[in-house]
């Protein structure tokens, strides 16, 4: 059995075969920067196999990223999926920002289309984000998924 990556989380350990089945051992919950390497891995599963969220809970998550604004979280939705381009100020790249500095990797893989990863990472997006520590987080992960 031949193995084409293998990343080691502190105690979590993923194989990725080459048919692009990814199983792992878990022993305990992995660090950020362990969730940016495992979203590699997520990442070259077929989209059937991921817990992609329901329209009805992705509205609701999408709905807390803009608690300071009075936005329609339908109108966020169709943001997301690309049915429109803008929403009075906030464009896709604010939303980008919003979904990056507020979500956890899981919930993010979740909502967003695996296609729509590299625009999400895109620079336009990291430049915005301050906290240097996120930002090197989500640059590794960039540098992986888009390898």
């Amino acid at each position: 059995m031949s193995f084409r990556r293998v990343f080691k989380i502190e105690t979590m350990r993923f194989f990725v075969y080459d048919g692009g089945d990814a199983r792992g051992i878990v022993s305990t919950p992995a660090t950020v920067h362990g969730i940016c390497e495992a979203a590699v891995i997520v990442y070259g599963i077929e989209k059937k196999r991921m817990n992609l969220l329901t329209k009805k809970e992705t509205k609701i998550l999408l709905s807390r990223l803009y608690w300071d604004v009075d936005v329609d979280p339908e109108h966020l939705y169709q943001l997301l999926t690309g049915e429109k381009d803008r929403i009075g100020y906030i464009d896709v790249h604010n939303l980008y920002y919003r979904i990056l500095t507020t979500l956890n990797w899981y919930d993010i893989l979740n909502i967003v289309a695996p296609e729509k990863l590299g625009e999400l990472l895109s620079d336009s997006v990291l430049d915005k984000i301050r906290f240097k520590d996120l930002k090197e987080k989500y640059l590794y992960a960039r540098k992986q998924i888009l390898q």
